[in-house]
């Protein structure tokens, strides 16, 4: 009796390793199915960040006066001047950027400033939004030439090409163009993300983050000058899968699509 109870105890502890060993192992099969498919979704991503995993994200600003109060017509508030705004799709499109590295790895520092305090010490810069609500942004497009972005008609030229989104008559976008425009320098890489209007900021955040081509993908980390064109399509405020157009390395490829 007591033999046989001994044998079963010894299959009760068998069965509990045994049980422990499967559920380590499916755990650690699943981690390791989840650091696969987010190197192959963001491996470009990844291979941008610095060895010291600092990345500086420059945020788009606005200064409002005041703003009209809803459901009160004619009546308006006056805006604090450090309370700034940014458009809502210029938002969304930091949001997915902030998840996207934190998504990696290994642990990215995250640095969110203004145009006012960009700092010299990031190896890596993002600034957000162009040049009439980002003084970073305005800078760093002076590395390329070739692109043009005019207010107050919100129509951006590169070269020949021009990017003058659709309306419908009631004056709602139809369509939006986003750009990414990158510049590495001295061991620093700043890109600048961008649209026409602010739904074209938010494209081109999203075109970065599933760049898929091999090929472009080595240029975001070996060209001096980089820059993609991205064309989305807008129902009401969403935003469609932006489809890449056009990419230039002003030296030795351009393609248009």
């Amino acid at each position: 009796m007591r033999l046989d109870g001994t044998v079963r105890v010894q299959e009760f502890a068998l069965n509990i390793v045994a049980g422990l060993l499967t559920s380590v192992l499916g755990f650690g099969l699943g981690a390791l199915f989840v650091r696969v498919r987010i190197a192959g979704e963001l491996g470009h991503l990844e291979r941008l960040v610095p060895p010291d995993r600092r990345v500086q994200l420059v945020l788009p600003s606005a200064r409002i006066t005041n703003f009209q109060i809803k459901g009160q017509p004619g009546a308006e508030a006056a805006q604090p001047p450090n309370v700034l705004m940014m458009p809502m799709p210029e938002g969304n499109g930091i949001a997915e950027l902030v998840l996207a590295l934190r998504r990696l790895s290994r642990r990215v520092h995250i640095l969110l400033t203004t145009d006012e305090a960009v700092s010299p010490d990031y190896k890596l810069t993002i600034s957000i939004g162009g040049p009439s609500v980002n003084l970073e942004s305005r800078r760093l497009v002076r590395f390329h030439p070739a692109f043009r972005l005019r207010y107050p008609e919100h129509v951006a030229t590169h070269g020949s090409a021009t990017y003058d989104p659709k309306r419908a008559p009631d004056g709602e976008l139809l369509e939006d163009y986003g750009f990414v425009l990158l510049h590495s320098e001295g061991g620093r890489t700043r890109i600048v993300c961008c649209g026409v209007w602010g739904t074209g900021t938010e494209a081109a955040i999203k075109g970065l983050l599933g760049l898929r081509d091999r090929h472009l993908s080595r240029q975001l980390r070996t060209s001096r000058n980089l820059f993609l064109a991205f064309h989305t399509e807008l129902s009401g405020l969403n935003v469609s899968e932006p489809r890449l157009i056009h990419a230039d390395d002003g030296e030795r490829f351009t393609t248009w699509r």
